[in-house]
């Protein structure tokens, strides 16, 4: 059951594995890398530890049902399989198909060239015209499925589709066809194709797909019964307990919109397009009494405008703050936050001047701070405005660049980058993963909301991260320093204009900027204070995710 997951380790490396397990359990890289210390688990000399064991095995077969043209993670999974066969019989015949049609060639210079300099139509041409020469080499089936969710064009997936298939392997095909659906809102068409993959293959994930096609279907019974179904057996599935936690108890449905005066703060430079898409779904969200702060930063183009229509339409409900210049993001909110009528009120939203609002997500928000009142920031999920299938932004953790922690730097010597946040949500499409609520050491910048009183303690954003990038990172770390630390809301989805794929390129100086800024926030937090903070938020993940297993294990 789900308690003797976390129960059983016992041993350094099995509670390494446990905690990482804690902060997710998708993505191929991810759970291939949990897997290793569980398939150790028998060298402990505890045969009560073959249970690990077996979850490790399972952890792999989950690994490769992310990809399953994959052929190094089918060859990983079939290295333990043939120690003592344990996969049904139809799976390890697609593992085998898998590992057997999988052929990289021996020169991709060409291929890297064309991925380094971005030339993504180069790419799409390059990757259908090697699918059809070679259509029995899924090598080129799986990067062209790869590149198409990458720069969002189905039709490219749809073309990387056609052409035989091994028919060990035809489950993957309906599989693939159903994720086109489900990402197109075909719902019942992508039920139905989970339901035909899972019969031809018993997978879990297929399963629990076709349960969350059904869940948005509103047919929650149904879902319901069958994530029960995957959670029996797979207890070690971080996400999907945490899922099922809220379905059941009703989190998920809760809305309450924060008591209090309200304050929410946008600033802009020349993004005029954005802006009004962003203040247009703003004012027709359901805001209650709460009042509209916009700074234009120095904008030249028809920003000014913009703002004028709208402050004619919403009146005392909108105040313009229009500066000179542009002084950056973080100087932005400062400004914002400490104009006199703000600072007095009890609550703050920030939002950037990109986002999409659906019409309730100041009450979900607030129900994210009903659930968990003593932290010091909510946020949301943050999906691309082009490409609502891919995650942006979910609940982000504290990592070790390489796992662990650096050594100190020598005297004069520059300090390395030594942290980094969690991933997992870029290694998946979004599919219901990240639909829960829980703490974490960060969440996005994009909508967030806090208590004023909180803002004016843990001191302002950073203008050493002017013009953009990490200083709400930044500030959420000091939030954990004062263990106030962040709360993530994933029923709530934002939709962000801030392109992804082919359309997202940027320019040297944001890249610049960005890695800059990086290094500073490095700097201005040392490995030790880091390894707090890491160390709090592990056991607050703990504390929070342990009477949930509880509760969804009594509910089976």
């Amino acid at each position: 059951m789900l308690s003797n997951v976390w129960e059983k380790p016992a041993s350094p490396d099995l509670r390494a594995a446990r905690d990482n397990l804690l902060l997710g359990s998708v993505g191929k890289l991810h759970l291939m890398q949990t897997a290793k210390a569980f398939l150790r688990a028998p060298e402990t000399g505890d045969p009560e530890n073959m249970f690990l064991y077996e979850l490790g095995r399972d952890m792999l077969l989950s690994a490769w049902e992310e990809d399953p043209l994959d052929g190094p993670s089918a060859a990983r999974l079939l290295e333990e399989h043939e120690k003592g066969p344990w996969l049904d019989k139809a799976i390890a015949d697609a593992a085998y198909a898998a590992q057997d049609h999988w052929r990289p060639p021996q020169d991709l210079s060409r291929f890297s060239h064309m991925i380094s300099r971005r030339e993504y139509d180069k790419i799409t041409s390059y990757l259908l015209q090697q699918t059809a020469k070679e259509p029995g080499n899924l090598f080129w089936r799986q990067k062209a499925l790869a590149h198409a969710a990458a720069i969002q064009e189905p039709e490219t997936a749809r073309k990387a589709l056609d052409g035989p298939w091994p028919k060990e392997l035809l489950f993957a095909s309906h599989s693939i066809q159903a994720h086109i659906h489900f990402m197109n809102q075909d719902l019942e068409r992508a039920a139905n194709l989970f339901e035909k993959a899972a019969g031809q293959a018993p997978l879990a994930s297929l399963v629990e797909k076709k349960a969350e096609a059904h869940f948005r279907m509103q047919d929650t019974e149904t879902a319901l019964s069958l994530w029960k179904d995957v959670i029996k057996k797979r207890p070690w599935h971080t996400n999907l307990a945490l899922r099922l936690y809220d379905a059941l108890t009703g989190l998920d449905k809760k809305e309450s919109r924060p008591p209090g005066e309200i304050a929410i703060l946008v600033y802009s430079h020349n993004k005029v397009s954005d802006l009004e898409k962003t203040l247009t779904s703003l004012f027709q969200s359901d805001l209650g009494q709460a009042k509209v702060y916009v700074l234009d930063n120095g904008s030249t183009d028809n920003t000014p405008q913009v703002l004028s229509a709208f402050k004619e339409r919403q009146g005392k409900r909108l105040s313009v703050i229009t500066l000179p210049v542009n002084i950056g993001a973080p100087s932005a909110r400062n400004w914002l936050l400490h104009l006199p009528e703000v600072c007095g009120t009890d609550w703050c939203a920030y939002l950037d001047d990109d986002a999409k609002l659906p019409q309730n997500w100041l009450s979900k928000l607030g129900a994210a701070a009903d659930a968990y009142p003593d932290a010091g920031v909510w946020g949301c999920r943050v999906c691309d405005f082009f490409a609502p299938h891919i995650m942006q932004n979910v609940d982000l953790h504290l990592l070790w660049e390489g796992g662990q922690k650096p050594r100190p730097a020598r005297p004069g010597q520059a300090a390395s980058s030594i942290f980094t946040t969690s991933n997992l949500h870029l290694q998946v499409l979004d599919f219901g993963q990240f639909n829960y609520i829980r703490p974490c050491a960060s969440v996005t910048g994009c909508c967030h909301l806090f208590r004023t009183q909180t803002l004016l303690e843990s001191g302002d954003f950073s203008v050493h991260l002017s013009p953009s990038q990490y200083d709400d990172l930044e500030h959420d770390l000091r939030l954990g320093v004062m263990r106030k630390g962040a709360v993530y809301q994933g029923h709530v989805r934002i939709l962000h204009m801030k392109k992804t794929g082919k359309a997202g390129l940027t320019t040297q100086a944001e890249y610049g900027n960005a890695i800059a800024n990086k290094h500073k926030v490095q700097a201005m937090h040392p490995p030790e204070q880091i390894e707090k903070i890491m160390a709090w938020e592990q056991e607050a993940l703990a504390r929070d995710f342990m009477p949930k297993a509880e509760f969804v294990a009594r509910e089976l």
